[in-house]
């Protein structure tokens, strides 16, 4: 294995019944394919416990993170909540995640997402863990809001940590350059997967955003088993497939894969405080 090319799946969900007959392979080809860490997203309380319990099996390579993804904050209540902040405190949860706001597939108004966001950054803030935020616009094409309502209640209601690099992660962004560019002033690393490398000119808006934001604000995913890289098209995701997703980034941005993978490696790890 090339040490150079090591890399770290920012966010994936191996916990999903996709992967239940072969979980432990997974493991094996991700370290094989030397993306030799991966982090372990729980988005609803039934998620949590086996997330930590992955984390916990796999120590040298997995870590975990806890939230109340915004497609379920209809499951929202005090009980989950006094659950979710006993489980924040183990050692193996290194960010509170995915949470935000989801525009186009969750049952919750656009309302009450507001609220349940608002009360997971206050829980942030008070375990003083890094965010991943999960953000999916309206189905209209010129319809933004769900990123200028996101970034305006994190600068509204989330006091930053000064001592932290970065803040936290946008996962899987869909946004403008501005949405990019004010997320990055935030202190947030944009979260890039499978989907920079899709065909087409719907995807080169993205393609463009993520040049000119540069490799020093990214981190790679896979967001599995969903989105799986252009040559795998119609099949599972899995993490084994970061060395494709880093391929791409490396063409879209015209540097070497050794770079790719060096920085976005480091930028995983400082977000995170993995040592």
């Amino acid at each position: 294995m090339n040490k150079d090319l090591l890399y770290i799946d920012s966010h994936a969900h191996i916990g999903d019944q996709a992967f239940d007959k072969d979980r432990a392979d997974i493991v094996s080809r991700l370290i094989a394919s030397g993306t030799n860490m991966l982090v372990e997203i729980g988005c609803t309380p039934k998620e949590w416990k086996p997330a930590i319990e992955l984390a916990e099996q796999y120590p040298q390579n997995i870590y975990a993170c806890l939230g109340f993804h915004p497609i379920y904050a209809n499951t929202y209540n005090k009980e989950e909540e006094n659950h979710l902040a006993s489980l924040l405190k183990n050692e193996k949860v290194v960010a509170l995640g995915e949470i935000g706001l989801d525009y186009d597939h969750s049952n919750a108004t656009q309302e009450f997402q507001r609220e349940v966001f608002v009360k997971m950054l206050k829980f942030a803030e008070k375990a003083d863990l890094p965010l991943v935020l999960h953000c999916r616009k309206s189905p209209t094409p010129e319809d933004f809001s769900a990123y200028k309502d996101l970034l305006n209640l994190i600068e509204k209601n989330y006091k930053a940590n000064p001592q932290r690099k970065f803040q936290g992660i946008l996962h899987c962004f869909s946004g403008r350059l501005e949405d990019a560019q004010r997320a990055i002033k935030l202190g947030f690393l944009i979260g890039v997967n499978s989907i920079i490398g899709y065909k087409g000119k719907k995807n080169d808006p993205l393609r463009q955003t993520i040049k000119k934001i540069g490799i020093e604000n990214i981190v790679l995913e896979t967001d599995c088993p969903y989105l799986p890289p252009q040559s795998k098209r119609g099949e599972r995701n899995e993490p084994s497939f970061i060395p494709e997703i880093a391929q791409t980034v490396a063409d879209v941005l015209e540097i070497s894969l050794k770079e790719v993978a060096q920085k976005t490696t480091a930028n995983t790890k400082a977000v995170y405080n993995i040592k």
